[in-house]
């Protein structure tokens, strides 16, 4: 559990676009604003937004108007869950990660939830008591269950581009993500 909170004078600043090849990520902005770039399109986060970042998936933030945000992640492999689910029971807790949905508007009840199951995470993982850890993989095991209640819940929620230069710059990088072997 990672917890970041920038400045103006001293931000953080996602240079490049990168991605993670064996680590999936969530990202939660608690505040302020960003953009969110992933795959294929712009985002425009609010606080309370809630971003899931599948491996292999090229991702980038950047600030709107100012570097003042703060935001908390989690980024895990697979095999950290391994004993929580199992891949042939009847919830996948990973499902969520194959969703076309990957980025989520939550409303205040939904936020307050989230936000109280990373302060648990982050908790656990500062203070370090007796079984921490497992207590940790129990509360991914909470949050991606969540997710995936919430995914269903906003199934039909669609996210607007923060602009038409955006959107097109969006159809740009699909077009180019769908023919980059062709001539």
């Amino acid at each position: 559990v990672k917890y970041r909170e920038p400045t103006d004078e001293n931000p953080y600043i996602m240079i490049n676009s990168h991605y993670h090849e064996d680590n999936y990520e969530i990202y939660f902005l608690l505040e302020g604003e960003r953009y969110y770039f992933l795959k294929d399109r712009t985002y425009h986060l609010k606080q309370g937004d809630l971003v899931i970042i599948p491996k292999n998936i090229i991702h980038k933030s950047s600030h709107v108007k100012t570097h003042k945000h703060k935001r908390i992640l989690v980024q895990f492999k697979e095999s950290y869950l391994t004993g929580i689910a199992q891949k042939d029971s009847e919830v996948d807790l990973l499902a969520c990660f194959k969703s076309e949905k990957k980025v989520l508007r939550l409303d205040y009840k939904e936020q307050e939830f989230v936000k109280n199951l990373f302060n648990k995470l982050l908790y656990e993982q500062t203070k370090k008591q007796v079984g921490w850890q497992l207590y940790n993989k129990v509360s991914l095991a909470e949050l991606l269950l969540y997710i995936n209640r919430v995914i269903l819940k906003h199934a039909n929620n669609e996210f607007d581009h923060p602009n038409s230069l955006y959107e097109k710059v969006s159809e740009i990088v699909k077009y180019l993500n769908d023919n980059f072997a062709e001539n």
